[in-house]
């Protein structure tokens, strides 16, 4: 994995899910399972993502780099996750 983010996106049980977007590196290959069960060995279980979208990059503010959570939540639209 090259890098990842984690955003709470709506969801009509919890009002929000964790929901992991992840780069992955050229030429790797992974599934929403396999890093859904490496966080599972890691964290606790509400911490554990939801739902796993794999995306080309992802938004960086251009002059400090980080992550620009409300874009990667546009990204999706806001829409709800299901269970």
């Amino acid at each position: 994995m090259d890098e990842a983010a984690v955003i709470g996106l709506l969801h009509e049980r919890w009002k929000e899910a964790v929901t992991a977007s992840v780069v992955l590196n050229e030429g790797h290959v992974a599934t929403a399972e396999e890093i859904r069960k490496h966080c599972r060995e890691y964290l606790s279980g509400f911490q554990v993502p939801k739902a796993v979208y794999f995306i080309d990059t992802l938004p960086k503010h251009p002059d400090h780099g980080k992550v620009l959570v409300k874009d990667l939540q546009g990204v999706f639209g806001g829409k709800k996750q299901e269970e």
